[in-house]
C-alpha cells in the first residue's frame, strides 16, 4: 500500500510552504526506513482541481491519501508521521 502525502502551497513556495514540504519529506523518509511506501508530492494551492477537491485552502496544507489533515500551519515531522501512520492503519482495516 502506498501512502500519498500532498504538500499544498503557493508556487513559488513561501518559507512556511517550504518548511511543510521539508517536514513531510523527513517524515516520509522515517516511514520508508520502517518499511512503509510513501510518496510525497508538491501541489499548487491555486490549482482549480485542488480547490474543488478540498474546498477553500490556506497554505501550507497537508493531505494524506486524499484527506486534508492540516491547513494553514506547518505541522512538525512527528505530526506528519502520525498522519501517515493513521492512513496506514486505515488502509489495513479496509
Amino acid at each position: 500500500m502506498v501512502i500519498k502525502v500532498e504538500c499544498i502551497g503557493v508556487n513559488p513556495s513561501c518559507l512556511n510552504c517550504k518548511r511543510a514540504e521539508i517536514n513531510a519529506l523527513k517524515a516520509a523518509e522515517k516511514q520508508r526506513n520502517a518499511g512503509v511506501d510513501v510518496l510525497v508530492e508538491k501541489l499548487d494551492i491555486m490549482s482549480p482541481e485542488l480547490i474543488n477537491k478540498y474546498g477553500l485552502l490556506m497554505s501550507p496544507a497537508i493531505a494524506v491519501n486524499g484527506v486534508l489533515k492540516s491547513n494553514g500551519k506547518v505541522p512538525d515531522v512527528r505530526v506528519i508521521e502520525e498522519f501517515i501512520e493513521d492512513a496506514l492503519r486505515d488502509g489495513l482495516q479496509n
